[in-house]
């Protein structure tokens, strides 16, 4: 999840894309709109066949916070991972921000490679290997920040799980009563059962939203789908680790077994790559469940103010499903089971 798209924003053309790209990085191609909530995004396809995406940001945007990220990839481009990031490229004058002016205002572009792969909310079922997959490529990408360091990281972000209470005062936007008291009992559990727990454990700069169906790219091998890439670096935080496996199980939820299932594997597939304590593995569905808390509060609350925001409400009904199955089980005894089971 991104924050809030700025409320003014000039749009710009595909004809008006290719001229960016030509003007600010020598790359001559055709331009063709892609999805994107607060940068405008373009896929550039140039003669030879090289692919590059062109992101234009609102005159608004923290610049420091653009070459935070652009600084950040390409320190994840000196690492030996086995999945792709996307590699930021420089503008004609050697920078990876660029500034347009147009009328009164300027506007930042960057330009990163383009990254073959299809976006994993193409895949609707999640086998045990893929959720395993998952939880790898997130380790794999948060070990490879653990010495990344850049003042622009240590940030007050609202998906960053740390400022999930923030959220208490928008409880009353959820519609339906059984759920609203669902989420308030959940939101008032948090401060015990993690917050006050996360205290003890180090910070690194994260992902903070790998397992994203939207920030994922996935290939088929040998008819098994599986990740090849990760995407969309807008919500990195210096933060703790245990937040970002929870945001992994929390979206991996969405098309596993059970939300117990997702949490599991996906676990057992980060702990591979990274390792976590016993007390942060404790924590792991309490993570979840508070990246589910964000997900639904923060879809009802925009579902008054951005009533036609499809893309807002996209993740809320799942996160609701997954927190209604869920708390069915022992949540505390499946945090017990996780730190059992992947501490030797």
């Amino acid at each position: 999840m991104t924050s809030e798209a700025s409320k003014e924003f000039r749009r710009f053309s595909e004809p008006e894309a290719e001229e960016l790209a030509r003007r600010y990085f020598h790359l001559i191609g055709s331009a063709t709109v892609l999805n994107g909530e607060i940068d405008q995004n373009f896929l550039i396809s140039v003669d030879r066949g090289d692919k590059y995406v062109l992101k234009i940001s609102p005159q608004n945007s923290d610049r420091n916070w653009l070459t935070c990220q652009a600084e950040l990839l390409d320190h994840l481009q000196s690492k030996q991972l086995n999945i792709a990031t996307p590699k930021p490229i420089r503008d004609i004058n050697k920078n990876y921000v660029s500034e347009h002016v147009s009328g009164e205002h300027a506007f930042p572009l960057r330009m990163l490679a383009w990254i073959e792969g299809g976006l994993l909310d193409v895949v609707e079922h999640y086998d045990e290997q893929l959720l395993q997959n998952l939880g790898q490529s997130v380790a794999a990408v948060d070990m490879a920040l653990r010495d990344f360091t850049h003042p622009a990281t240590d940030r007050h972000l609202r998906w960053d799980t740390r400022n999930v209470m923030e959220l208490e005062s928008s409880l009353a936007a959820i519609n339906n009563r059984e759920r609203r008291k669902l989420a308030v009992d959940l939101l008032g559990l948090l401060p015990q059962k993690l917050l006050t727990q996360l205290k003890q454990f180090p910070r690194f700069v994260i992902h903070n939203d790998g397992g994203n169906q939207h920030n994922m790219l996935v290939t088929k091998h040998d008819k098994k789908w599986r990740v090849n890439g990760i995407i969309d670096f807008g919500d990195a935080v210096l933060t703790h680790r245990v937040l970002g496996l929870g945001i992994a199980c929390a979206y991996a939820s969405f098309s596993a077994k059970s939300p117990k299932t997702a949490i599991s594997f996906v676990t057992r597939g980060y702990m591979k790559v990274a390792t976590l304590s016993r007390g942060e593995l404790a924590v792991v569905p309490w993570a979840t469940i508070a990246r589910w808390l964000a997900t639904v509060i923060v879809a009802a609350r925009r579902a008054t103010s951005e009533p036609d925001n499809s893309y807002a409400q996209v993740s809320a009904e799942p996160a609701w499903s997954a927190l209604e199955t869920l708390i069915e089980h022992d949540i505390d005894g499946l945090g017990f089971e996780l730190a059992e089971r992947n501490v030797t």
